[in-house]
Order: structure tokens, then C-alpha cells, then sequence
């Protein structure tokens, strides 16, 4: 859910909605001790999932750039 949220906040004209607004702000809630445990724990990994993507971009880019080496020399021949 929190990922289908963030898709949709990433929209400014869904974002700006009443529709979204009363969602995220009608009827809060406090978090217990254990709550606020967990969304620590769950910023850690989110965290590290952006840095994991990072990398796999990063080797999946080059690995590209590569290939269209190859390709280049193979259309020459």
C-alpha cells in the first residue's frame, strides 16, 4: 500500500485531491512504541532497496552500453 500511495502522490493533480487529502489526514492515528520500531525498520530497508536499484541500474547501464559495442562491431563486419 505504501507504494501504491507514493504512485499516486508522485501525480500532483491526484495529490492535491480532497479526496487524498482527507484520506491522509481524516481520523490519525498515534503510533505505539512498536509502530514507530517498525517504521524505522521498514525505512532501513526501503533505503536499502533504493541503493540495490542503484546498482542494478548502474551494472544493467553499462552491460547496455557494452552490448551496443558489440553490436556496432558485429554491423560492421
Amino acid at each position: 500500500m505504501r507504494a501504491f500511495l507514493r504512485t499516486l502522490l508522485q501525480n500532483p493533480q491526484i495529490a492535491k485531491t480532497k479526496a487524498i487529502e482527507e484520506f491522509l489526514t481524516k481520523n490519525p492515528i498515534t503510533p505505539t512504541d512498536e509502530d514507530v520500531e517498525d517504521i524505522i525498520r521498514r525505512k532501513h530497508v526501503d533505503e536499502k532497496r533504493v541503493e540495490e536499484q542503484k546498482k542494478f541500474y548502474e551494472i544493467a547501464r553499462k552491460r547496455a552500453a557494452e552490448l551496443d559495442v558489440y553490436m556496432e562491431q558485429y554491423v560492421a563486419l
